[in-house]
């Protein structure tokens, strides 16, 4: 995969704008002709190249964005196929591009978002509104962590839970949580 600052931005746009939205895959190892799949072309699958290739994802974004790289051998050419790179909807979004762009820009920090098979920007205030959810929902999920402790040491402490066996049958039935 060529690594010039037009491709680094690329892939950081198209795997940002997954994670800030509903999730992608992006195969590499296809060509395309107006976003319609052209031919297929082997790319290196070794461990070396998933590791430049997530080092190389990790520092054009922030924050870093998870994804599950998913390797289809060609086995006429072993080692080699198809690459796909699976982005799920991200709790710590937004993310931003952190490369610098090849295009000229206002903004150092862009945040990219799917729209079909185009690319938008977020707004500033959508930018703000996703920060909001971002902390909200960490809140929320401290918080029902928080409520389920709360749960099992109450129902550890009930005379029902004084023996292991009773205390397996609180798992079993769930009543005593």
């Amino acid at each position: 995969m060529p690594g010039g600052p037009k491709s680094r931005e690329e892939l950081a746009k198209d795997l940002a704008s997954f994670a800030n939205h509903l999730s992608g895959v992006i195969v590499i190892g296809m060509a395309e002709h107006h976003w319609v799949p052209s031919r297929a072309f082997d790319v290196d699958l070794g461990d070396q190249h998933l590791r430049d290739f997530h080092q190389r994802i990790a520092s054009s974004t922030a924050p870093p964005i998870r994804w599950e790289p998913l390797r289809t051998e060609n086995p006429a050419n072993p080692g080699h196929g198809l690459l796909l790179i699976a982005v799920p909807p991200s709790p710590q979004a937004p993310h931003a591009i952190t490369v610098t762009p090849t295009k000229p820009s206002t903004t150092t920090l862009r945040y990219p978002r799917r729209a079909g098979a185009k690319t938008g920007w977020l707004t500033e205030t959508y930018v703000a509104s996703a920060y909001h959810q971002r902390i909200t929902a960490a809140a929320d999920r401290r918080q029902r962590l928080r409520d389920i402790d709360q749960d099992l040491v109450t129902a550890l402490a009930s005379p029902r839970a004084r023996s292991r066996n009773d205390l397996a049958q609180l798992y079993s039935d769930g009543s005593g949580i």
